[in-house]
């Protein structure tokens, strides 16, 4: 292994909730040079990482964003996630997995997720932000008075700046054709309907367009078609819920309007290489946790 944590707390199973802010891991990562952090599938979080010195990439499904000192990278739920150190100036930085209870927030987050999609997009930079991150790390390492109300606060302020940010940075970037806001829309309604939509000729009655017409928009605009966007938004809340180790795999495949468990196992292996039995084996240790990406 040529990559070192500094430190990490891994919570991914069981997040711990500071105010409205529930914390999945955090830490520093070192990495040697040409080191790969191995590609990984986030949960249903957000995740920060904050490049504190060298260079590398941070390859999200399957498309490369150079990284360097000062840059902040935000990473969406439910992304397969892997980084790669530079071979001269390798990368080391701070990672911070978040999710919130809090309406207004986590609608905005959600906007964000939706509208930067290109990984490309989601490079920010913010002195107080890059700040913070050390501070927060420093706290969560020892046991200090107040320290709840202290991380309360200080994860509150890095959610308010990360949105503050890539507000103000959508703001000034080129606004959306008709047909990219179209697509926003289409993707916020599979994402908030994908335990209830049962087929995508749904989106028809909902949109108040021809099937045909919404597919070949979809497709046009972002490069992959519907049916793939909504397979693989629905398997990737199967294995959220199959890391939640609350329900059989059985139930999972209903929820999602699988129509019985070989279905549902045979999509999950094609997306993911292995059967929900199978990952659930490797993922899911004894101790209900997860191991540390």
């Amino acid at each position: 292994m040529n990559y070192r944590y500094l430190f990490i707390k891994n919570y991914l199973n069981k997040p711990v909730k500071y105010g409205n802010v529930f914390l999945y891991q955090i830490g520093t990562a070192y990495l040697e040079a040409n080191t790969v952090i191995p590609s990984h599938n986030h949960l249903n979080f957000f995740e920060l990482t904050v490049a504190t010195k060298g260079k590398g990439v941070i390859t999200t499904n399957g498309i490369d964003s150079p990284v360097q000192a000062n840059d902040i990278y935000l990473s969406f739920p439910s992304e397969n996630h892997k980084i790669r150190s530079d071979k001269d100036d390798p990368i080391q930085y701070d990672f911070f997995a978040f999710s919130t209870d809090d309406e207004r927030m986590s609608a905005e987050l959600n906007k964000i997720a939706i509208i930067n999609q290109h990984p490309e997009k989601r490079i920010i930079h913010n002195e107080v932000l890059k700040f913070l991150m050390p501070v927060i790390i420093s706290e969560c390492s020892q046991i200090n008075p107040y320290q709840t109300e202290y991380l309360n606060a200080l994860f509150v302020q890095v959610l308010v700046l990360t949105i503050r940010m890539f507000n103000e940075q959508n703001t000034k970037s080129v606004r959306p054709t008709q047909n990219e806001e179209f697509c926003y829309q289409i993707m916020a309604y599979i994402n908030a309907h994908i335990y209830t939509l049962n087929s995508l000729q749904e989106l028809s009655a909902h949109f108040n367009y021809d099937y045909s017409y919404i597919s070949n928009i979809f497709t046009k605009t972002t490069k992959q078609t519907l049916s793939d966007y909504f397979r693989f938004k629905r398997l990737e809340q199967g294995r959220i819920l199959i890391h939640e180790n609350t329900l059989p795999l059985t139930k999972i495949a209903e929820l999602l309007n699988y129509s019985s468990i070989y279905s549902f196992s045979k999509s999950f292996k094609q997306q993911y290489g292995m059967s929900p039995r199978n990952y659930k084996q490797k993922f899911i240790n004894k101790n209900n946790n997860i191991e540390p990406f």
